[in-house]
């Protein structure tokens, strides 16, 4: 038997892709989040949208969750596992095309450079 694909489908009845379902989501808990909801859980959740963008290769969405610290400041409320996966996603990020590898530790980037 094949593998299923499940989509999302929008009001208007399109498919959204992967990363469209994660930007709408985050976007719904940036409300939640202003109103008031559980930081927390939002938190960890933000966490796992970007670790999702990029595990599909969404490095420019990725790119706009991390920005401004979005996601390093949401680490600690996430589990350990989680922190991990997402320190080394960022790292990754730093390293794609027009990455300034600000996050990478200074011995890290001293050997990429060379």
């Amino acid at each position: 038997m094949g593998r299923q694909h499940w989509t999302c489908r929008g009001a208007t009845g399109n498919s959204a892709s992967p990363g469209e379902r994660v930007v709408a989501a985050v976007e719904k808990m940036a409300a939640l989040e202003q109103a008031g909801a559980d930081a927390a859980r939002l938190g960890a959740l933000y966490v796992d949208a970007f670790i999702r963008l990029m595990n599909d290769g969404d490095f420019a969405q990725a790119q706009q969750l991390a920005a401004g610290e979005g996601v390093e400041r949401r680490l600690r409320h996430c589990t350990a596992p989680a922190r991990q996966n997402a320190l080394i996603a960022l790292l990754l990020l730093e390293l794609q095309p027009g990455g300034t590898a600000a996050r990478v530790p200074g011995e890290m980037r001293q050997q990429i450079e060379k």
